[in-house]
């Protein structure tokens, strides 16, 4: 059997929709009889996750028969594993052989017959015709026909760090990061600590600017890498173009703009080739992460604790004090210019608070052009950072946006991962805002 193979396409992907139902019932600590009575019912086959029962199935079938001695079985592997949410609930003492409560009852008995109706609806792409639970891959993820629509899995969750020291973490809380010191972004906090990553704050002065450096160091069983300030090490192989190295599940993509850099199973980080880094983690870390970046555990409220992942802090040397002179405009984009934006279209007043938050750091932003430029002579360096500042903000409200309109972290409609890939599309430094606006407000997005 398929399902007996840990290594085998069926098992992965059965495994992942077992433990992202389970990380949903985790989240709604009001209903811990409800958690109790989901495992009880995944045991007899079948589970539940944001308000859908997910079944096994084979070549577009059903096999319901079955369903149950393979979520055992998966069920059995992953409850050995620390990083599993399988795991913590048996930690949890959360038992698989409840009794359901009477909320707990009625709230799986609606959605399971629900469910047997969406066993009869299919899906169309393209003009073919597709059964409950066949997938498609497309352009921007893979999509899983569910209850007569597509279903698409956005992958895992984000954390970025930008500009002099923002982060904003994987709930999306933005926090300021002060000092040249070294600081834990994200690691596994389980007994596993499979990964960590570091970012290594400081300044490069000389007698014309103060240069904000950054560099990432990723730590994984035995490995390290290396990204920034100029260059990328895998550990001690220089890395200026596509590379692969298949025997510790590292690749590098040079994407012109940007490096897309892939470990294993732990995620993905992107790197614009300055500041900009962003760090996505694989959901089974969800909940289990520790450092700057917050724990994942979809509370923003709790991850504030920066300094405490703070080391080697030290004095930049060679920095002078910059001249007293009034800035003036020379980038041909203004953080004022976010308020033009009329992304994203029907839901105007979604993000008009995150506008104001984001042009107040972009404004905070060009007030330290004065430190890192030195003198009012010098154009070249303040157009750059005036253009960086724009740009940092621009990017983060378009991400950040997107998920305040179409939710967090989940499963996604294909509308909205449409327009999550023209939104990748886009040219901030190139394009002018009417461009923009013309770009995200197509007719064909938003159907």
């Amino acid at each position: 059997m398929a399902y007996n193979d840990v290594n085998s396409v069926e098992y992965k992907r059965m495994k992942a929709k077992i433990e992202y139902a389970i990380n949903m019932a985790l989240r709604s600590k009001e209903l811990a009889g409800f958690v109790k009575y989901v495992m009880f019912k995944a045991t007899e086959g079948s589970v539940v996750a944001g308000g859908s029962v997910i079944c096994i199935h084979e070549a577009g079938e059903l096999y319901e028969a079955e369903t149950a001695e393979h979520l055992k079985v998966i069920m059995g592997h992953a409850a050995e594993d620390e990083a599993s949410p399988v795991y913590r609930l048996k930690v949890l003492n959360i038992s698989t052989s409840e009794e359901p409560n009477a909320r707990a009852e009625k709230l799986v008995a609606e959605i399971e017959e629900s469910h047997k109706h969406a066993r009869t609806l299919t899906c169309f792409h393209k003009g073919r015709k597709y059964k409950p639970g066949e997938t498609i891959d497309m352009t921007y993820a893979e999509c899983v026909c569910v209850d007569g629509e597509w279903e698409c899995n956005d992958g895992p969750g984000m954390c970025g760090i930008f500009g002099k020291g923002m982060v904003e973490t994987f709930d999306e809380r933005m926090i300021q990061i002060n000092g040249s010191c070294t600081f834990k972004l994200a690691a596994d906090c389980t007994h596993a600590r499979d990964f960590a990553i570091f970012s290594k704050e400081n300044y490069l002065c000389t007698p014309n600017e103060k240069r904000k450096v950054r560099s990432l160091r990723v730590e994984f069983v035995g490995n390290y890498i290396r990204i920034g300030p100029d260059d990328i090490y895998v550990n001690d192989v220089r890395v200026t173009s596509d590379y692969t190295d298949d025997s510790i599940g590292v690749s590098v993509h040079d994407l012109t703009s940007k490096f897309r850099i892939t470990i294993g199973t732990i995620g993905v980080i992107e790197w614009d080739k300055d500041l900009t880094f962003d760090i996505k983690i694989n959901s089974k870390y969800e909940g289990s992460t520790c450092g700057v970046c917050g724990n994942d555990n979809g509370d923003k409220n709790d991850d504030n604790h920066w300094k405490q992942y703070a080391e080697n802090c030290h004095h930049d040397e060679g920095c002078m004090e910059s001249d007293h002179f009034k800035m003036v405009q020379v980038y041909d984009k203004t953080c004022l210019d976010l308020q033009k934006v009329s992304f994203p279209e029907f839901y105007s007043d979604v993000c008009s608070n995150l506008k104001g938050a984001l042009i107040k750091a972009c404004l905070t932003c060009e007030k330290d052009i004065i430190e890192e430029c030195m003198h009012m002579s010098n154009i070249d360096c303040i157009r750059h950072h005036q253009k960086k500042c724009v740009n940092i903000e621009m990017s983060h409200y378009f991400k950040t946006c997107f998920s305040m309109v179409f939710g967090g972290v989940s499963k996604r409609d294909v509308r909205s991962l449409r327009v999550k890939e023209a939104i990748e599309s886009i040219n901030i430094w190139e394009m002018t805002i009417d461009d923009i606006n013309d770009k995200l407000s197509q007719p064909e997005l938003w159907e």
